[in-house]
């Protein structure tokens, strides 16, 4: 297991909500896969048993999960006295093709139809746990994973906890 550095870490409040911002960023740049990939699943008629309707509800799911990250992450922001954020400015809205915000190594999200590349490819690489060791969020550290993301986030806010009660 990889030691962090003390510059990888959140300090000071600024830092957090910038980090949030970034998570809020993150997040809704992964909804819109989700969604794409689902709606591209073809099913046949409308019962719980069609064939794919099992592969869209477990999509629709998926998309769902990041909608409510991006809430908790949003309501994080709230908390600690941050309301600048915006999830219609320019630079908050994604593009695609793009890269993930912070991501090593990088990841190119793409709008594509359900496949199994797209699962192994995008999907697993958005999901990993932790692992090991174009933003104006410059001064944030890249992370290999979502999990280690939100592990410094964490972290972060718990050392803050004192000055933001």
């Amino acid at each position: 297991m990889t030691t962090k550095t003390p510059a990888q870490e959140i300090t000071t409040l600024p830092d957090l909500i910038d980090h949030l911002k970034a998570a809020a960023q993150v997040e809704l740049s992964t909804i819109p896969l989700y969604l794409y990939a689902t709606y591209t699943i073809k099913t046949r008629g409308y019962s719980q048993w069609a064939a794919g309707a099992s592969a869209q509800r477990t999509m629709l799911g998926v998309a769902i999960e990041e909608m409510l990250h991006l809430t908790l992450v949003r309501n994080l922001l709230i908390a600690v006295g941050d309301t600048s954020f915006r999830l219609y400015d320019k630079g908050v809205i994604p593009t695609y093709p793009g890269p993930m915000l912070k991501r090593e190594p990088e990841l190119t999200l793409r709008l594509r139809k359900l496949s199994s590349e797209q699962v192994r490819n995008t999907f697993l690489q958005i999901e990993l746990p932790s692992g090991p060791q174009g933003s104006a969020l410059g001064h944030i550290e890249p992370y290999h994973s979502l999990g280690e993301f939100y592990a410094r986030i964490e972290r972060g806010i718990r050392t803050l906890r004192p000055t933001i009660d």
